[in-house]
């Protein structure tokens, strides 16, 4: 049996990935804070197994509770392959920082940093010794790699994120059943992250223009598409630990 963990299911990327997999057989865990039906009916009617999880990621400490939860469901001597895709992530605040207020600064870096690590911990931990490929995706951003004025929050915890990627990368290389982990930027797609960008004021986010232009001028691309690339990834193509990977490098 091929199994999956992704979060963020409920929309975006997430949400195109998960149904990329049901498409495959995989048996699904989604995780997002609403349950989205049109997964849970395309799981229906493919037959697939779907374990969804409607949990919140800001609440880190019940984190390890839910992965030990998860890993009750997966059946060692039957699994082949087990995937954790880190997809879920909050954009905001999108201001500058002087001008966040302590609550949105937290939930942000919980979110996008503090999940991502603990649900790593967790998975590394809980499949140790099972023999099988094993591999977490961590979804990335062009953010991680150039400022942007109002963007600190996120910025820093893609960036956070690329740094975590290789430092997991070096701790399991020479390990006997390894997790081998990258990170992957999946470039600009016509996301509602996007249209909450394009919904921020200039005097906050200063790169507002740029991001309307992008849609303007129909440079988003579909989450469908850059979802088959994931399912490629994660099934096809070999990579370094802790690679860092973009969009473009997939075919």
């Amino acid at each position: 049996m091929k199994y999956a963990i992704i979060t963020g299911a409920s929309r975006g990327l997430g949400n195109a990935t998960a149904k990329k997999l049901i498409e495959k057989g995989y048996t699904l865990f989604c995780i997002s804070r609403k349950q989205d039906m049109e997964i849970v009916k395309k799981a229906y009617e493919k037959n697939v197994e779907l374990n969804y999880y409607e949990f919140d990621l800001s609440n880190v400490e019940l984190i390890e509770g839910l992965m030990d939860d998860v890993f009750e469901k997966i059946s060692a001597g039957e699994a082949e392959s087990l995937y954790l895709i880190n997809n879920a992530s909050v954009v905001s605040p999108l201001r500058p920082i002087s001008k966040c207020e302590s609550g949105s600064i937290i939930k942000n870096i919980k979110v996008d940093l503090l999940a991502p690590i603990i649900l790593i911990s967790t998975f590394i931990r809980l499949s140790e010794k099972m023999e099988i490929q094993k591999r977490i995706v961590n979804i990335s951003s062009g953010a991680a790699y150039g400022p942007m004025h109002g963007a600190a929050c996120y910025c820093s915890a893609k960036a956070g994120i690329e740094m975590l990627t290789k430092c997991v990368g070096i701790e399991e290389e020479g390990k006997e059943h390894p997790v081998k982990v990258m990170s992957f930027t999946p470039g600009i797609m016509d996301t509602e992250m996007q249209r909450e960008v394009r919904s921020s004021n200039e005097q906050d986010f200063a790169e507002l223009k740029r991001f309307k232009n992008y849609k303007k001028k129909g440079m988003l691309t579909k989450p469908e598409i850059v979802a088959e690339k994931v399912v490629k990834l994660i099934e096809c193509r070999d990579f370094k630990q802790g690679e860092s990977i973009d969009v473009s490098d997939i075919e």
